[in-house]
């Protein structure tokens, strides 16, 4: 397997104390897929206080993963983020459909391969050897033109301990249909009708953690277009439950944006703002605050009423209107009327793309406390069709209207 000097680094810290570290997971199964891997898990065998020795040597990110045997180092090298080292581990029972009642470190490795949610997820390649390690015929179900996506347990079982499973899987479906077509194994598809509604009792902000990761995906409107077919769109955005505008238009959202301008087309696509469909999901302000902004421009775009429409669009940057456009584009509504106007056309929307100013209205005779009203008003006829933005036009519309008292009369 290929990779980063930052990687190669730390592994061979790991064998320099004598551990036999195994990469496992989804970088094993990327590299077999011929996609780039993301974040590293290292497996080794060892206790807590290995963990504690580790986390001085390295720069690691928090303290939360080490209760639970796992320490995350910052990478930050040729795309990869983190790497992840975690001590070999087996589970007892579950309980809230989300945590082990317990957890014994002294595991082997195929014990801590079986607790894993998925066969793709369970292969493992050992670093001092190059061996692959496939306790699952993984490697078998990638190289058919059909992958099925399978787990290590019976399906049942798994999905009723961790309801978080049900979107990981959805997250592994994402990942490997980006390369291959793939399926579920019907185990599983009973699976996630059964226990699909235990995503409504998991703490939002960990549930949409995951899910952040189908945003980042180039697929994430195929992906969200498979949850929907279990219904499971409303139990992870609660807000959508009776919209009446529900869309199932969700391939739009296939393309590489930002995630503030992926949410903003969810957003348009069920007629509910960012503020109200993203409300208390975890989701960080800045991406939220952005969806609005579009989503607004995107309303802006479709209103019916060019002058309210081009009105709202007043406040709008030239860069936001210019990514509104391109986001009506990516939603294929192009037939909008204002779209066509304002990102086909360019008509202008603010008094900065008039082609008359402060200094040609003082020209005309105009007091300086007046000239923001006044060109107010003519951006309003410009709306209005009554007048084309041009210069001598709008001077013209200008001396139609002077009243009496030397001021423009709408």
């Amino acid at each position: 397997m290929k990779m980063s000097l930052g990687v190669q680094w730390i592994l061979e810290r790991l064998m320099e104390r004598g551990l036999n570290p195994y990469i496992v997971g989804g970088a094993v199964r990327d590299h077999f897929l011929g996609l780039p891997a993301q974040d590293i898990d290292v497996a080794i065998k060892g206790s807590e206080s290995l963990l504690e020795e580790l986390k001085k040597e390295f720069e690691v990110s928090g303290e939360v993963g080490l209760r639970y045997g796992s320490l995350t180092i910052n990478v930050n090298d040729e795309g990869i983020r983190h790497l992840e080292i975690t001590l070999f581990r087996k589970e007892g029972s579950y309980f809230d459909a989300r945590h082990p009642q317990t957890v014994h470190f002294q595991a082997s490795l195929d014990e801590d391969l079986f607790r894993r949610d998925f066969t793709l997820n369970a292969l493992a390649y050992e670093v001092r050897t190059s061996r692959i390690i496939d306790l699952y015929g993984a490697l078998e179900d990638l190289k058919q033109d059909v992958v099925t996506i399978k787990t290590c347990q019976e399906a049942d079982q798994s999905f009723s301990q961790d309801a978080l499973r049900v979107v990981r899987a959805f997250r592994l479906y994402g990942r490997v249909a980006l390369v291959k077509k793939v399926v579920f194994s019907e185990e599983i598809k009973q699976a996630i009708q059964r226990y699909g509604r235990n995503i409504a009792s998991l703490s939002k902000q960990v549930v949409h953690r995951e899910l952040r990761k189908i945003w980042e995906s180039p697929n994430t409107g195929d992906v969200f277009m498979a949850m929907q077919e279990y219904g499971l769109l409303p139990f992870l955005f609660p807000s959508i439950e009776g919209s009446n505008r529900f869309s199932n238009n969700l391939s739009v959202l296939d393309v590489d944006k930002p995630l503030s301008e992926k949410m903003s087309m969810l957003s348009f696509l069920m007629g509910i703002s960012p503020v109200v469909l993203f409300a208390e999901l975890g989701y960080p302000r800045s991406s939220i605050k952005k969806a609005k902004q579009y989503y607004l421009g995107l309303m802006a775009l479709a209103d019916d009423d060019a002058v309210h429409g081009k009105t709202s669009l007043q406040a709008f940057s030239a860069e936001e209107k210019k990514v509104c456009c391109q986001l009506c584009q990516d939603i294929s509504v192009k037939n909008f009327a204002l779209y066509v106007r304002i990102c086909e056309k360019h008509e202008v929307t603010s008094v900065q793309d008039l082609d008359i100013g402060p200094n040609d209205l003082m020209a005309l005779g105009v007091q300086q406390a007046d000239i923001s009203r006044v060109l107010q008003q003519l951006l309003q006829a410009v709306y209005r069709d009554e007048a084309v933005n041009r210069k001598e036009i709008l001077k013209q519309l200008f001396h139609k209207k002077v009243g009496t008292n030397g001021q423009y009369e709408s």
